[in-house]
């Protein structure tokens, strides 16, 4: 269980909504990766909007807590000012923060991208950052992700995968480390084992 917020949440796997070959594909990996939290772009699909409709009603019948984002930004003001646009179309103080560095990798902006988190957070926000590994900038609770599974060739599998790859890695992390050793130390105890002497 994870606590974000006042939301209790059980799995620690966020998934994305785009890129799905269907939408009967992207509610089944939904589905099977059992996640409850569910990313959705204020750029791709307005509330309201004639096309939007086919996508906005199979969202609906997920049991999942919607996550806006600020896909697209490349800097602190235009992601600030679309964080603050989802609030209002969602009703949630949740955001995917995305300030975009490099257009050609999708690399983070990690400076512009803590300056942002800094407002929002003053102002309310739960932010959930789009970020790399940097373990020095940002500690890891979950595991948000979309293209790996979107573009698989199975997603539903690839869905079930990644639920099932970051169930094991939590249930090893509470768990525990191994206690630091020395040396090796066989896991088959030699007492009494018995030994041969071959002659040459």
């Amino acid at each position: 269980m994870w606590k974000v917020g006042d939301h209790v949440i059980s799995s620690r796997l966020l998934l994305g909504t785009s890129r799905y070959p269907s939408l009967e594909v992207m509610r089944e990996a939904i589905e099977v990766s059992g996640t409850h939290v569910i990313t959705v772009s204020l750029k791709r699909e307005q509330f309201g909007r004639k096309e939007g409709g086919p996508f906005w009603d199979v969202i609906k019948q997920l049991p999942c807590h919607l996550l806006p984002n600020t896909a697209g930004c490349m800097n602190v003001k235009d992601a600030v000012n679309m964080a603050y646009m989802a609030r209002e179309v969602f009703g949630t103080n949740w955001i995917k923060l995305e300030v975009i560095g490099d257009t050609y990798t999708l690399q983070p902006d990690l400076f512009g991208l803590l300056e942002a988190a800094k407002i929002l957070i003053t102002d309310g926000f739960e932010v959930f950052p789009y970020c790399t590994e940097d373990l020095v900038l940002w500690g890891v609770d979950a595991v948000l992700l979309n293209t790996a599974v979107a573009i698989s060739k199975d997603p539903v599998r690839m869905a079930s995968a990644f639920a099932t790859a970051i169930s094991a890695g939590r249930m090893a992390y509470e768990v525990g480390v191994m206690q630091e050793r020395q040396m090796a130390e066989p896991s088959t105890p030699l007492l009494d084992t018995p030994f041969w002497q071959v002659e040459k």
